[in-house]
């Protein structure tokens, strides 16, 4: 919080230095033409110039004296006052290094400090999280990396001391751990690709990019019942067909009757997609955290069919890259994704 204590420091000082020179300015003024003022009218009523000279001297003493005094207790007022004002400021620098206690904190003053102080206060949050959330993806990717790095160099020396014979069942182990860490990283190049790709947006009929989505799912034994509102909306194309195709994966994955569900409808000025499917209860800490990166419902699983916990991190960030919203919603059994397109004109 440097920067806070030096922005404190410079708008006291700034402040008490205009406030005190706006001060001296008038006192020199008002001090000035009450002096004048009051030397003609003695000169008015007086023909002597030695007793208006005298009366000069004793005014201007006077005038010195008052102004010394005046030109004091503003410096203190000043220093008060903008002590109290930048109050809000302080209390944050206190905190600074007490960001549980930060959290909470809620400033008092509705004026313009105040505000900057609970602005900074929010800054100071979102940074917060960020870097918690950049240390928990870092161990995440590590944890993720350490897993099939850490077989595939036990069966490399097993290899070499002969603990083990390299037969077909040790080949497709490897082959499957290197297969692993292509499709970590292959996704998490997918979601860099996204944070830094460019919309490019174009008329589209909303149903023939659902369809031809859902025609890539099409395998046997799994039914996907389409019932999509015929729109034609401008938006990116591969966006639109990569949030599908996320959404769809994650309840292919996860489904256990498989028969989904994809629903599409116009409210106000928006395109609403739904994905439901049937699958397992989800506890209230995975439905919290669904969105994470590399957060995964059932790990074992995922790790068993390939998945990074990267797929609906994917398509949150796509959807917040065209400005749409994305949720999820679940009734007893029945899981439901969904996400927004907003219509532009």
């Amino acid at each position: 919080m440097r920067l806070i204590k030096s922005i404190k420091g410079k708008m006291i000082h700034k402040w008490v230095v205009l406030n005190l020179l706006i001060t001296f300015i008038i006192i020199f003024i008002v001090g000035f033409s009450i002096k004048e003022f009051a030397c003609y009218q003695f000169n008015v009523y007086s023909n002597s110039s030695s007793q208006s000279e005298q009366f000069r001297a004793v005014i201007e003493t006077y005038l010195l004296y008052a102004s010394i005094i005046a030109f004091s207790l503003a410096i203190i007022i000043h220093l008060f006052f903008a002590r109290r004002i930048l109050q809000p400021l302080g209390k944050l620098t206190y905190f600074s290094n007490r960001m549980p206690e930060l959290r909470s904190l809620k400033m008092k003053s509705k004026d313009e400090v105040g505000q900057i102080a609970n602005d900074l206060i929010q800054i100071s949050k979102q940074v917060h999280g960020l870097q918690e959330q950049n240390d928990q993806m870092m161990a995440d990717i590590a944890h993720e990396l350490r897993t099939p790095l850490t077989t595939l160099h036990g069966y490399i020396e097993g290899l070499e001391d002969g603990m083990f014979s390299q037969d077909e069942n040790t080949t497709a182990i490897l082959k499957r751990e290197c297969e692993r860490l292509i499709t970590f990283i292959e996704r998490i190049h997918t979601l860099h690709e996204w944070e830094q790709k460019e919309l490019s947006y174009g008329a589209h009929q909303i149903e023939s990019l659902v369809q031809s989505v859902v025609n890539d799912f099409s395998e046997e034994g799994l039914r996907i019942q389409v019932n999509v509102q015929a729109e034609r909306i401008t938006c990116d194309a591969s966006a639109i067909r990569t949030i599908m195709q996320e959404l769809l994966a994650n309840a292919v994955h996860y489904d256990k009757e498989q028969d989904i569900t994809i629903e599409g409808n116009m409210y106000d000025e928006r395109y609403i997609v739904f994905i439901s499917n049937r699958g397992d209860t989800f506890s209230k800490q995975d439905r919290e955290r669904l969105f994470e990166r590399f957060y995964r419902v059932d790990s074992s699983r995922s790790r068993h069919t390939g998945g990074a916990g990267l797929g609906l991190a994917i398509a949150q960030e796509i959807v917040s890259k065209i400005e749409g919203e994305i949720g999820y919603e679940m009734k007893d059994k029945l899981h439901t994704f969904w996400f927004s397109i907003p219509i532009k004109t």
